[in-house]
């Protein structure tokens, strides 16, 4: 029914992108899909402008999710998350300053450090939106039962990116890229 997990999803017979959840307690793993329990059935539904949009009822999570990837609100969230983003390098930190989306520290000052996940400066960038993190930082936001210290002040803790709510691995050797 649901995903197993939060990365996009691809259906093989029309090549349909299938938008993740964002809401960390999202039931259905999708975007737009919420489950009936009167009616015991899946729900395709947006908010546009302050209205509510019913696309339809279905026996399944992931027909529900289709339906959503194939209408226009699907098809802008695809191509949003479609969208190509620039990597940022080693090379490219030492012409700018670049800092931890988390902690806000320099990260040029530590060009050495990228990618030595067991360097205590150790940092690279998510495989998701590209954003900049320390591993000590990254390990911290992903731990599920504490808060960090934002520059919005404390957070909750999740399993998703802080740049972009997308999947990040818990690995430390698949991290960061």
């Amino acid at each position: 029914m649901a995903p197993t997990h939060t990365s996009l999803r691809t259906t093989a017979a029309e090549n349909i992108v299938l938008i993740p959840a964002i809401n960390k307690n999202s039931t259905t793993g999708y975007k737009g899909v919420t489950y009936d329990r009167s009616r015991k059935k899946f729900v395709a539904q947006v908010w546009d402008g302050g209205k509510h949009v019913h696309l339809g009822y279905f026996a399944t999570a992931e027909g529900a999710a289709i339906a959503y990837a194939l209408s226009e609100y699907g098809r802008a969230d695809a191509a949003k998350l479609l969208q190509p983003r620039a990597a940022p390098t080693a090379a490219g930190a030492e012409e700018e300053a670049l800092e931890c989306v988390i902690c806000l520290d320099d990260l040029s000052a530590h060009a050495e450090a990228r990618l030595q996940p067991r360097d205590p400066n150790g940092w690279g960038a998510t495989r998701c939106c590209k954003s900049l993190f320390h591993y000590r930082c990254l390990h911290t936001w992903l731990s599920d039962d504490s808060e960090v210290e934002t520059s919005r002040g404390m957070e909750p803790i999740n399993t998703a990116c802080p740049g972009c709510r997308g999947f990040v691995s818990k690995s430390a050797s698949r991290m960061l890229c």
